[in-house]
């Protein structure tokens, strides 16, 4: 059950927002509703489902320096290969995000 798109499909997001207030303006938009078991659950290149845990080793001829330096988790896609990693930004903001969900916004 998922929300369906409005007519045209497409949300332009105001600049100079940061990425908590980008999310939220997201959401609210779509009327979507996080669901924290299902977040990064799928590839957002190919849709896949099934990843693999990365070392710094194996990342880091794909990544910038700074963000092989900073994140210790990373994990890649079995399907096409793409790499995820977990942002500090994300770890702040997504939780946030999902607790003014619980209250009404």
């Amino acid at each position: 059950q998922g929300s369906k798109l409005p007519t045209g499909g497409a949300h332009v997001v105001p600049r100079g927002l940061d990425v908590e207030c980008q999310l939220r303006e997201l959401l609210g938009f779509y009327g979507t509703v996080l669901d924290c078991p299902r977040l990064a659950s799928r590839c957002s290149a190919c849709n896949g489902c099934e990843f693999r845990r990365c070392t710094r080793e194996e990342v880091s001829r794909e990544l910038e320096p700074a963000v092989v330096a900073k994140c210790y988790d990373f994990w890649s896609c079995r399907s096409c290969a793409k790499i995820y990693w977990e942002s500090n930004t994300w770890s702040r903001a997504t939780p946030r995000v999902i607790a003014q969900q619980g209250d009404g916004g």
